[in-house]
C-alpha cells in the first residue's frame, strides 16, 4: 500500500475567515497505486456499519492504461489496509486504455448489519455493455472473486447502442429493504431512463432476465441521468435526477412503501437552465431536502428545495455564490442529532484549484449562507472534487478525489463525535441514560416527557422507548423484539436532545 494511513497536517487557511475543517481530523490518502483512482458521482462512497466501523469504497487502476478494480477500507480507529473487493480479470472484455473495468462503487448497510457494494461493470460486453452488479460483505470480509458478484441487470436490446447501465446508487430503509437505482440506455442509445430494483427485508433481488425485474421510474423521450436516493422511517424511497431536454432540470419521484409503485416524475427546479447532479436526504421529521448545482444566475451555485411529509414543496433558495462555481453536492441526514450535512466542491480559494467544503444545518435552524460556518475539508495543491459524506450520531466523514500527488487519489477526513456541539450524553438536566455502558435494560430520564427514539450508528431508527411521565426503559431490543448487538446507540427526543449509550454483551 503506497499511501494508506499517511496523513497530512491541516495547514493555515488561504482565505481569511474560512475555517479549515474545525473539529475534523487529518487528511488521509487511501489509494493503493500511483495511478488514477475514482469515485464517480454516486454520493455513496462511505457507509457506517452497525458496530461503528466506517467503510470506504473506490475504484482505481493498478498500472497506467489498465482497467479499474474496486477497493475498500474500513476505519475502526485507524484505516485498514485497502482490500481488493471487485476484480476485473485479464480475460474480461476490453483492451488497455479502454477506460473500462469495475467502476464507481456505492455502499449501503441494511438493517440487519450487512454491508453491500454496487457498481457498474463492463465484463459482459466491453464498452457497449455496462451492467449493474452487487456483492455482500461476509463476516469474514469481502470475497474478491467474481463468483461472489451478483449481476443485477441482464438486458438484451439490439435496437439500442449498447445496454449500458451506469452509476448505481443504493439506499437501505429502516424497515429492512434494500433499493438501488441507476440510469440506463437499454431503450434508447442516446437518451437514458432511470431504473430501479428493490430487495425486500430478508429476501433477494429479482434476477429474472430481461426488463420485467426492473422498475422503470422514467419513461419519456428526454435523457435522465445521475440519480440519487433517500428513504424515510416508514420505508418510502425518494429519487431525484438530472433531466435533460433542451435545458437541464431536476426531477423527483417517490416509491410508496405499501404499493411499491413509483409516482409520476415531478419538477423540482423550475428554471430550464443547466442544472447538475442533485443530492437528496430525508430528515427525522420526514421532510425531503434536495440540493443541486444550477447556472441560472450566471455562475454555478447550489440551490435547495424541500418537500414536507405531506407532499408540499417549498420555494427554491440559493445556498452559495454563483462566482464560486459550486458543484457536485452530496447530502445526508443524521437522525441521531437532527442535523443535515452538505459537502461540495467550489473555486472560492482558486478557480483553478477547487476544494471540498462542508456545511451543517441543525434541525431547528435554516442553512447558514454567510459562509461563516463552512468547513474547508481539503487543503490541496491539486483539484479536490466528487465528495461523499456519511454521518453517524454526530460522527462526520468526508471522502473525495484529489490530484495533489500528480494523479487522482482518494482522500478522507473524519470529525469525531466529541467535536460535535450536542448535549453531553447523560446530562441529567436534559436527557439521562443509565447504566452506561449497559448489559441490561437502560433507564431513560426525559425531563420534558418527550418520546424517545433509538438509532444505530448508521442513523436508522431501530426502536422507540415508551415514556410514562418522565421515565422510560429501553430493553436493548429493536422494533422486532430482537436483542441488539454490541455497539454504540443514540437516543433522541423529538426536540433534538441526544444521548449516547454503549451496549455490551
Amino acid at each position: 500500500m503506497r499511501a494508506a494511513g499517511r496523513a497530512l497536517a491541516v495547514a493555515a487557511s488561504l482565505v481569511p475567515g474560512l475555517a479549515l475543517g474545525a473539529g475534523f481530523g487529518p487528511e488521509t490518502n487511501l489509494s493503493v497505486s500511483p495511478v488514477d483512482s475514482e469515485t464517480g458521482l454516486s454520493h455513496r462512497a462511505l457507509a457506517w456499519d452497525r458496530s461503528g466501523g466506517l467503510h470506504a469504497a473506490w475504484c482505481e487502476r493498478d498500472s497506467p492504461g489498465s482497467q479499474y478494480r474496486i477497493w475498500t477500507s474500513r476505519f475502526t480507529g485507524t484505516w485498514s489496509a485497502p482490500v481488493l473487493t471487485v476484480d476485473y480479470l485479464a480475460s474480461d472484455p476490453g483492451d488497455l486504455g479502454d477506460d473500462l473495468g469495475a467502476k464507481f462503487p456505492a455502499l449501503a448497510v441494511t438493517a440487519d448489519g450487512e454491508v453491500h457494494v454496487f457498481w457498474h461493470d463492463y465484463r459482459i460486453g466491453g464498452i457497449d455493455n455496462a451492467e449493474i452488479f452487487t456483492k455482500t460483505r461476509s463476516v469474514n470480509g469481502w470475497d474478491p472473486s467474481q463468483a461472489a458478484d451478483v449481476r443485477l441487470t441482464t438486458t438484451a436490446h439490439p435496437e439500442s447502442n449498447g445496454d449500458n447501465g451506469y452509476v448505481p446508487v443504493p439506499v437501505a430503509t429502516a424497515t429492512g429493504d434494500l433499493h438501488v437505482a441507476w440510469y440506463d440506455f437499454r431503450y434508447d442509445g442516446q437518451n437514458a431512463e432511470i431504473l430501479a430494483k428493490a430487495r425486500p427485508a430478508g429476501g433477494t433481488f429479482d434476477l429474472t432476465p430481461g426488463d420485467g425485474a426492473d422498475d422503470r421510474v422514467t419513461n419519456d423521450a428526454a435523457h435522465s441521468e445521475l440519480v440519487d436516493l433517500a428513504a424515510d422511517d416508514l420505508g418510502h424511497v425518494y429519487a431525484v435526477w438530472r433531466h435533460v431536454d433542451g435545458g437541464a432540470t431536476i426531477r423527483f419521484a417517490r416509491r410508496d412503501a405499501g404499493t411499491g409503485a413509483w409516482s409520476a416524475p415531478a419538477v423540482v427546479s423550475t428554471q430550464a437552465t443547466v442544472a447538475g447532479a442533485p443530492a437528496i436526504a430525508v430528515d427525522g421529521g420526514g421532510t425531503v431536502h434536495v440540493v443541486w448545482p444550477d447556472g441560472r444566475d450566471g455562475g454555478r451555485a447550489l440551490f435547495t428545495r424541500t418537500r414536507t411529509a405531506g407532499g408540499v414543496w417549498s420555494a427554491e433558495s440559493r445556498l452559495t455564490r454563483p462566482s464560486d462555481g459550486a458543484d457536485e453536492p452530496a447530502l445526508t441526514a443524521d437522525p441521531a442529532t437532527g442535523s443535515l450535512h452538505l459537502v461540495w466542491s467550489d473555486g472560492r480559494v482558486s478557480l483553478l484549484n477547487r476544494e471540498v467544503f462542508h456545511r451543517e444545518k441543525t434541525s431547528a435552524a435554516a442553512w447558514d449562507t454567510t459562509y461563516a460556518a463552512d468547513d474547508r475539508i481539503s487543503n490541496a495543491s491539486g483539484a479536490s472534487t466528487r465528495p461523499s459524506v456519511a454521518v453517524s450520531g454526530g460522527q462526520v466523514a468526508v471522502l473525495w478525489k484529489d490530484s495533489r500527488t500528480g494523479q487522482n487519489d482518494i482522500w478522507v477526513r473524519l470529525r469525531p463525535v466529541e467535536a460535535v456541539d450536542v448535549p453531553a450524553p447523560n446530562a441529567p438536566a436534559r436527557l439521562a441514560v443509565s447504566p452506561n455502558p449497559a448489559r441490561g435494560p437502560v433507564r431513560v430520564l426525559v425531563p420534558t416527557g418527550d418520546a424517545v427514539r433509538v438509532f444505530d450508528v448508521s442513523g436508522r431508527t431501530i426502536a422507540r422507548v415508551p415514556i410514562a411521565g418522565q421515565i422510560g426503559v429501553w430493553d436493548l431490543r429493536d422494533g422486532s423484539a430482537r436483542r441488539v448487538p454490541t455497539g454504540v446507540y443514540f437516543l433522541r427526543t423529538a426536540d433534538g436532545t441526544s444521548a449516547r449509550v454503549t451496549v455490551l454483551r
